[in-house]
């Protein structure tokens, strides 16, 4: 039941003006992540409430791990410059190193 519900909500979509205005107060249990017969395969797992339950979890999780290409050039931009840090020190140390 609960594979079938996580299967399912792969396909929910959600407004994004409506998750940009609330995503910071939603939660799993909000309407905006119940089940439509349009999003499920089986139409006769909405009257299941574990099926129901195990759809809205996975559909808020699918949202709330949900980035901006920002957030990606931030991480990315992170790492580079850390990594050209960690080099400048190594090449610091070699060059001491060598002179000595």
């Amino acid at each position: 039941m609960v594979k079938a519900a996580r299967a399912d909500a792969k396909h929910s979509r959600l407004d994004n003006a409506i998750w940009k205005k609330y995503r910071l107060k939603l939660n799993h249990t909000s309407d905006y992540f119940k089940p439509d017969t349009a999003d499920i395969k089986n139409p006769v797992l909405l009257q299941d409430s574990v099926y129901v339950e195990a759809y809205r979890v996975e559909a808020y999780k699918r949202y709330k791990r949900q980035h901006t290409p920002w957030h990606f050039l931030a991480v990315g931009g992170s790492i580079a410059a850390g990594a050209f840090i960690l080099l400048g020190a190594v090449v610091i140390i070699a060059y001491t190193a060598a002179e000595s």
